[in-house]
């Protein structure tokens, strides 16, 4: 008795296109997923050192207060990492979906507390905002939940 289920052919088909286009080609129209651009490196690294430096030393305090050490919010937010995706010209850091999630993962190595943080607020608030809310809520909002706003 055969207990898999047949996959329908456009299924398999679409995929396999799907993982074609993420290939590099021998013209470099498109990059795998798997190799980072300049901007993508260079934001890894940094929040990496960000992470080791500013938050690894206060992590064991945090946990044991049970919440943020002010610093490590003040310097998720200076170092433009509550804006990821949004527009520089709204006090954003202009990058892509990817560079949230590096920056997230980096952040998670640390304290994961910390790279949920910035995830929810990057992924859940700001992103809701920049793809429903009217360019007057935009231009209200996005510049503070990138600076100093904390979702809550």
């Amino acid at each position: 008795m055969n207990c898999l289920r047949k996959i329908p052919m456009r299924m398999i088909v679409n995929g396999v296109q799907r993982q074609q286009q993420c290939m590099p080609s021998s013209t470099g129209a498109m990059s795998a997923l798997t190799v980072l651009t300049e901007d993508e490196r260079v934001m890894k690294e940094t929040v990496a050192k960000l992470a080791q430096e500013q938050i690894a030393p206060l992590v064991k305090k945090m946990d044991e207060e049970h919440k943020f050490d002010p610093s490590v919010v003040k310097a998720v937010f200076e170092n433009g990492l509550m804006g990821i995706e949004v527009d520089p010209d709204l006090g954003g850091s202009g990058c892509n979906f990817l560079t949230t999630i590096l920056a997230v993962e980096e952040l998670s190595k640390v304290d994961p507390a910390v790279g949920a943080f910035v995830d929810i607020h990057n992924t859940l608030v700001v992103s809701l905002m920049m793809k429903v809310g009217s360019e007057e809520q935009k231009n209200k909002y996005l510049p503070k939940l990138s600076q100093e706003y904390v979702s809550k």
